[in-house]
């Protein structure tokens, strides 16, 4: 492991949680390293909890100061409610109109740009021990960092675009009407039929123009060629995103591997910093 020297820089963590691992990454552009990730894979013979105790027993990246700290809860069922209907005391009413009833859980919301409140639920024993480990952290779906960078992206922006990220056996859909959202699903998907068969559809369903329309992929795309191809038979502009550009050549989208949400986080904690700075110049 690259030994990273906490105390010689102010790094901001992100903690990525899925079935499958537990990805620490630390970022400071002025760091050393300036970016840092680590992958634990779990043991699914156990419960997420287990798994939690285990990797972080002895861990570097536990009890070190940091300048900010979001766990991302990765595969996390999410429902998106417009703000203007949306009441914070009826939160988990909202959430189980629309998923089973779990009764050891807790709804969280998230206010988004674009008058949306993202609702998501985590275990409480699972979410009350990450915050003994991480008492400063935020708890939150990975589809926050996601929906705010595209939500950003797409300002200002005239046309229809339906993105498909992919990450640990699932593709999530996110689809915008000039900068407006319209959509969010996820499928399983472990080929490239499963993408072609999903895809399609929810854009056949949106009404989506094969001609003027875009489709943009995300991520490690199932059988990435062939199904690429199998797209561009039915929808004309068919692009993928990369990281490496749309991140400006940022310490967090230079390695390889790293899921687009986490970098997606950083990015977003970047522009809060960039808005702050101009909001200071402004006023001296």
């Amino acid at each position: 492991m690259t030994e990273v020297h906490f105390d010689k820089a102010h790094y901001q963590l992100r903690l990525r949680i899925s079935t499958e691992r537990f990805t620490f990454a630390v970022y400071d552009p002025e760091g050393e390293p300036s970016f840092h990730t680590a992958d634990y894979p779990t043991d699914c013979r156990y419960s997420l909890t287990a798994n939690l105790k285990t990797i972080c027993k002895d861990n570097p990246f536990v009890g070190q100061d940091y300048r900010s700290a979001r766990i991302l809860l990765a595969g996390t069922p999410c429902v998106v409610v417009p703000q203007e209907l949306f009441d914070s005391m009826r939160a988990a009413d909202f959430y189980y109109a629309c998923m089973p009833k779990e009764n050891r859980q807790t709804v969280l919301s998230r206010t988004l740009p674009g008058g949306l409140v993202l609702l998501y639920a985590v275990d409480r024993t699972f979410g009350q021990l990450l915050l003994e480990y991480f008492p400063d952290a935020c708890l939150e779906s990975s589809v926050v960092p996601v929906m705010e960078h595209l939500l950003e992206r797409g300002q200002g922006g005239a046309g229809r675009t339906l993105y498909a990220y992919f990450h640990e056996r699932q593709m999530e859909l996110y689809a915008f009407d000039a900068g407006k959202f319209l959509l969010h699903n996820a499928f399983r998907c472990t080929q490239g039929d499963d993408v072609l068969y999903y895809a399609l559809y929810v854009w056949q369903q949106l009404g989506f123009d094969q001609l003027e329309d875009e489709l943009c992929l995300i991520g490690r795309v199932p059988g990435a060629s062939v199904t690429f191809e199998g797209l561009q038979r039915y929808v004309a502009r068919v692009n993928t995103l990369h990281p490496v550009a749309e991140f400006r050549r940022a310490g967090y989208a230079m390695s390889e591997g790293v899921d687009f949400d986490l970098q997606a986080s950083f990015r977003a904690a970047e522009t809060m910093r960039e808005d702050q700075s101009s909001e200071s110049n402004l006023k001296n």
